[in-house]
């Protein structure tokens, strides 16, 4: 899952640089350096204002607790937000949480959808 969400952080930098240039920028400088919890300030606004990208970064960091605690529910929340507009990485990592139940109750046949 690690290779996973690192190759996710990957294509969220291509896909939030691409859409969002300047707040993308800020937000993917902050996380490289560490200080994560700049990063979340500038990912928050962007999630709640329906940026698939976004919200997929912020349940990585809730994923990690990076810059916020750990929490599993909060990370499948973005995660299905994300996933629910068709964001693949999303989609994925929500369907690992479900086959592991993190966050979400196990469910097999969600998982698999």
């Amino acid at each position: 899952m690690k290779r996973n969400m690192v190759c996710g952080l990957l294509a969220l930098s291509l896909s939030l640089t691409a859409a969002l240039p300047v707040r993308a920028d800020e937000a993917l400088e902050a996380y490289s350096r560490g200080d994560y919890a700049a990063a979340f300030r500038i990912w928050l606004p962007l999630a709640e204002q329906h940026n698939a990208d976004a919200q997929y970064a912020l349940a990585v960091l809730f994923t990690k607790g990076e810059g916020v605690p750990k929490d599993a529910a909060q990370a499948a929340m973005w995660f299905r937000k994300a996933a629910d507009q068709g964001h693949a990485s999303a989609q994925y990592s929500l369907g690992l949480r479900y086959v592991k139940g993190e966050g979400v109750p196990k469910d097999q046949s969600l998982a698999a959808a």
